[in-house]
């Protein structure tokens, strides 16, 4: 299940009212570094309207940090903690592929487990690969995000399937 799919998922159990007071919850939410969601697309908007302009607006998990916070002042912590226990457990089980093309998986902010590479501290960080593999070359990672970048030679072409797990 992906995220939008978890977000609607949640949104579906709220009853016309409080799916009312959701909407405006969400028209007053001002998230710093984020403009917040024009009232036109929220005013008769349906759920998935509403999940789609969540994750357009911000970040798929920053999306469901704002649907945990609103869920809290509608006074619904049940549901916001599913909701957050759900979120959490998808990211701490995240498989990923990447191809022979180059093409990156989607990346996880927090909740993925510390691989051999590079981590962030909660503050920007930025993580030197080793000079021969790409010199010039750096990453950055801001707010516990994780960077995971395996260098991988004298491989043929075809897919690569790499799967992290939490220990």
């Amino acid at each position: 299940m992906n995220v939008a799919e978890l977000l609607l998922e949640y949104l579906e159990q709220l009853d016309k009212k409080d799916f009312e007071t959701f909407k405006w919850h969400l028209k007053q939410h001002n998230l710093e570094g984020y403009k917040p969601i024009p009232p036109c697309y929220l005013e008769d908007a349906q759920r998935t309207t509403i999940v789609s302009k969540m994750i357009e607006n911000y970040t798929k998990d920053i999306a469901v940090t704002v649907a945990v916070t609103i869920l809290k002042k509608q006074q619904m912590n049940d549901l916001a903690q599913k909701l957050s226990s759900a979120h959490t457990e998808k990211l701490n089980t995240v498989s990923s592929t990447t191809s022979s093309s180059g093409t990156a998986p989607e990346a996880s902010p927090a909740g993925v487990a510390e691989p051999p590479a590079a981590v962030a501290e909660p503050s920007a960080a930025v993580a030197e690969p080793p000079a021969a593999a790409g010199a010039g070359h750096s990453l950055v990672a801001k707010e516990r995000s994780v960077i995971f970048a395996p260098i991988i030679s004298n491989s043929g072409p075809g897919t690569w399937n790499i799967t992290l797990s939490k220990n």
